[in-house]
């Protein structure tokens, strides 16, 4: 929550509405839909259809100025979309106008960029193209409508010579990218480039959740795995210390002067005497082998040189 205050009326006048004071014409529709909204959009293609649930019936945008925007002229809402998801199909590229700003959508096969994420059209199909767990399929079917970051599988990156290992994943968040995304699924078209990636972003490691807002995915603030002896390591920025009543994970730590084993990363210069290196790649390892319950089957872990880890890990089945 930012800031808010409510502030007391004496008198309403005559024909005078308490929303006057709120620009709605000048506010942005920022709140994602709600299910009703989204079964209207999905069965029209209509992103203006007045809802019941949630009450959104006026909009900064309207058909008229997407079609002003785009060139294309309006005969029905349905007809409208189907043009643009040919005209994405066609181009790969399309730029239009949304509730979130002014998106720049291109199909996976043309040249990326660093600042999109994928728009993934078909929620159905999601698992045949990222390694995705039951908890982020739940976190990416919230009402809110997050981010999550998740691995291309082998197949879609070489179909499309993707070149990052991971990306932000995310479903419609706006009615209007929603009849976007619903007519380019009609077309066969699963997943593309999409710019604005919503800022609510949502991590999941062993079976616990955070919402960040950047960076990489991170451990839990507080798991109640235990550990023999009292540990700590910083890193990144971030500090974790662990002992038998569970581990903890945050910007700054207070351990009230307890004593405990300091891990430091190899390419870490310290000062202190007596600590544990380590190396970062293994301890990232190391969490898939404890959210994956791994410990107890065979393992494999694979180095292509000396000198750089290669960050590759195996499970044998």
């Amino acid at each position: 929550m930012e800031e808010y205050k409510l502030e007391e009326i004496d008198e309403l006048k005559e024909g005078q509405s308490i929303l006057e004071p709120v620009s709605w014409s000048n506010s942005a529709f920022e709140v994602p839909y709600c299910p009703e909204c989204q079964e209207n959009v999905i069965n029209t293609l209509d992103p203006f259809y007045p809802c019941s649930v949630c009450g959104f019936s006026k909009s900064t945008l309207s058909m008229d100025d997407l079609s002003a925007f785009t060139g294309m002229k309006v005969s029905t809402p349905e007809a409208f979309f189907m043009d643009l998801a040919n005209v994405l199909s066609e181009k790969g590229v399309l730029t239009l106008p949304t509730h979130n700003g002014i998106r720049h959508f291109s199909l996976l096969s043309s040249n990326e960029k660093s600042a999109k994420g994928i728009l993934f059209c078909n929620p159905t199909d999601i698992s045949d193209k990222f390694l995705i767990t039951q908890g982020e399929l739940d976190a990416l079917m919230m009402i809110e409508k997050p981010s999550v970051r998740l691995k291309a599988k082998l197949m879609l990156r070489s179909e499309y010579a993707l070149t990052q290992p991971f990306y932000p994943v995310f479903f419609a968040d706006d009615t209007i990218t929603l009849a976007l995304s619903t007519a380019l699924k009609s077309k066969g078209i699963d997943a593309v480039f999409c710019d604005h990636v919503p800022t609510l972003r949502v991590a999941s490691a062993l079976d616990e959740h955070v919402i960040i807002s950047t960076g990489r995915d991170m451990l839990p603030w507080y798991t109640d795995m235990r550990l023999t002896h009292p540990s700590f390591c910083e890193y990144n920025g971030f500090e974790a210390y662990g002992d038998a009543n569970g581990i903890q994970l945050n910007t700054t730590l207070d351990f009230k002067n307890k004593p405990y084993v300091q891990y430091v990363a190899n390419h870490e210069a310290s000062s202190l005497s007596g600590v544990i290196r380590f190396e970062p790649a293994h301890a990232a390892l190391r969490s898939i082998v404890i959210e994956h319950a791994l410990a107890d089957q065979a393992l494999c872990g694979v180095h292509f040189s000396r000198e750089h880890p290669s960050h590759l890990f195996l499970f044998l089945a």
